[in-house]
């Protein structure tokens, strides 16, 4: 949706500054379609590395939507994205705790605790980001793409701890479920030097 309101804007008027004043515009109205224009600005703004803007969309949503898994986890996505580490592990400590208290409908926690390993090895907090990852790994029908992000990110963790052996089944079991990946990539290339901080 947030992709084809974005290039019907661009359609008409070939301007993209002009096309997120108009999703400003729509997603500051009453109107219906004011939660679709602040999803796609946001998106939009994130695009463009214009995170405190995307943020400050994205709480208006959770404000809105309190109980609203997705908004709640975008706000979380982009404070990490910001680099803002300490802030995005808060939030996403507080996004999987209300959740597994039963706060969210169908949350996807398994979204919450990878962003948490991702901050928390942002944030060079190596046990707690190896057993976030650990744990993103144990959730079942866990979706492909990110079961071969949280391997990577578990190898990672086991090479700063120096468990080399550790991390190369792990860069190994990256390469073996997803060989042309761009995680399969960087698996190899620290089979052959190992990852650090």
């Amino acid at each position: 949706l947030a992709a084809k309101v974005m290039a019907g804007i661009l359609g008409i008027s070939g301007n993209r500054k002009k096309g997120l004043e108009y999703l400003a515009e729509v997603g500051a109205s009453s109107s219906e379609t004011s939660v679709d224009a602040r999803v796609a600005l946001s998106l939009f703004l994130r695009r463009e590395a214009r995170y405190d803007d995307a943020l400050a969309v994205a709480r208006s949503l959770t404000a809105q939507y309190p109980r609203n898994f997705l908004f709640a986890l975008e706000e979380a996505n982009l404070l990490k994205d910001a680099g803002r580490g300490g802030e995005a592990i808060a939030s996403y400590r507080k996004l999987y705790d209300s959740a597994k208290a039963g706060f969210y409908w169908q949350p996807h926690i398994e979204r919450a605790v990878f962003g948490l390993a991702e901050s928390l090895k942002g944030q060079r907090q190596t046990d707690a980001a190896l057993a976030a990852y650990t744990e993103t790994l144990a959730i079942a029908d866990l979706q492909h793409e990110l079961r071969i992000r949280a391997l990577l990110g578990l190898g990672e963790m086991h090479d700063v701890r120096s468990e080399r052996d550790q991390a190369g089944t792990e860069y190994r079991a990256v390469i073996v479920a997803a060989a042309d990946s761009p995680q399969a990539a960087m698996a190899r290339r620290f089979l052959k030097e190992p990852f650090h901080y």
